[in-house]
């Protein structure tokens, strides 16, 4: 018989990945959105043995984590900002496998930035923002480890009422200028940070302090990107009527299960539990009417799906795939509305074009642009063309009623 389930990661609390693996795939690699709680936990013993290290990184996480809120700039002055904060906070921590790797994932964000891709590098921008948050509060909570059960549910209970308060700048007036890509990432990010939060407690009580301040970091850690994201002032432009993405999730979740049924598909577990909790989570934020975020969540696990079995890219000539990201382009550019949420895609695509051209990243690579530009766009894109179907059946069939009235004497 056939299974029409694949398997999922620890509980509803992991959406992206494995235990607390956030992935993210982000110009053909995998880059940590999260901490490997192991081996965070051990980062931090590492840490404690370099007191000065620690010191320098403290002194300037304070400053980083204080910078948040600077009204009125433009985004590409607020985002190089906080690229020039994180690169200098992880500069001036110690040597670690973790560190190289957020060195790595900045150096990509800071490269869509240089080229102009506004939306790329703030989507890149969120896993080492999550990362220095984490590390920062678990560093300044060490001694609170041996103070027991007791301690750790008072800071929860603080740290509860801190993310309240700032949670309440993200109202839906205060989200409602953002292009769909910046307000898509926010309310993914709050959501999350809410389920964190929560799931806090739960790991504190059964397992140690240790677990649970780490899934504080991050709740934390998501809620700073999402108010950051919240303050930038983009230009305004009118928006697509967003619907429920429903549909398209519940397709793609029948395609994962016929793929996941096939035999070699034992060998890709840990890929399938990665889309089956992207699938979950953006299932959730449609059930809550967070229909953008549901439907970046969405595109994400079609773009991790398609890159089980990428469509071949071998034997393509780069003018081909260059051509492929031009006509999706001039769609995306095609009429007043905003487009960001197709931007974002295309941008990482042009991303890896540019790799190619250049000859410094491999087939790997060209196959990520592959889904991107032959699957992922053309799954936006059929999702506008339903918003435009259902918008115009909409209209057919509404009922006007017209009544003329005769003034007396007239």
């Amino acid at each position: 018989m056939e299974s029409n389930n694949v398997p999922s990661s620890h509980g509803s609390r992991s959406y992206e990945g494995t235990f607390l693996k956030l992935q993210l795939k982000t110009w053909g690699k995998e880059y940590l959105s999260g901490l490997r709680v192991g081996r965070a936990l051990r980062h931090n013993r590492h840490l404690r043995r370099r007191r000065s290290g620690v010191m320098s990184l403290f002194l300037y996480l304070g400053l980083l984590l204080m910078a948040h809120g600077s009204y009125g700039q433009e985004p590409r002055a607020q985002i190089s900002l906080q690229i020039g904060r994180l690169e200098h906070a992880i500069n001036s921590a110690p040597d670690s496998d973790q560190s190289a790797d957020d060195t790595a994932s900045l150096q990509q964000v800071r490269k869509a930035f240089d080229a102009g891709y506004v939306y790329a590098s703030l989507y890149g921008l969120e896993p080492a923002m999550l990362h220095i948050t984490t590390l920062q509060y678990t560093l300044s909570k060490s001694t609170l480890e041996s103070k027991g059960l007791e301690a750790f549910e008072e800071e929860w209970l603080r740290v509860g009422t801190q993310l309240d308060k700032e949670e309440q700048s993200l109202t839906g007036t205060s989200l409602a200028s953002l292009p769909s890509a910046v307000r898509a990432m926010v309310e993914a990010a709050q959501v999350q940070s809410r389920t964190y939060y929560q799931a806090a407690r739960l790991y504190g009580r059964e397992t140690t302090t240790q677990y649970g301040l780490q899934y504080l970091g991050l709740s934390k850690g998501y809620l700073d990107f999402a108010v950051w994201c919240s303050q930038l002032q983009f230009p305004t432009s009118p928006s697509w009527k967003a619907h429920s993405p429903g549909d398209e999730i519940a397709a793609l979740e029948r395609d994962v299960i016929r793929s996941y049924n096939q035999p070699q598909a034992l060998k890709q577990n840990e890929q399938f539990i990665g889309i089956s909790s992207r699938l979950k989570f953006a299932r959730e934020l449609d059930e809550q009417g967070r229909w953008e975020a549901a439907l970046q969540v969405y595109l994400n696990a079609s773009l991790a799906f398609g890159l089980i079995d990428p469509p071949s890219t071998e034997g393509s000539k780069l003018s081909t795939l260059q051509k492929e990201s031009k006509d999706l382009r001039n769609r995306l550019a095609a009429g007043p509305l905003d487009q960001s949420l197709g931007q974002l895609y295309w941008e990482i695509a042009q991303l890896d074009l540019e790799g190619l051209a250049s000859k410094k990243i491999d087939n790997e690579n060209a196959n990520h642009a592959g889904v991107l530009l032959k699957e992922v766009l053309p799954r936006y894109l059929r999702y506008l063309e339903h918003s435009a179907v259902t918008a115009s059946a909409a209209l057919a069939a509404a009922k006007v009623t017209v009544t003329l009235v005769r003034w007396p004497y007239t």
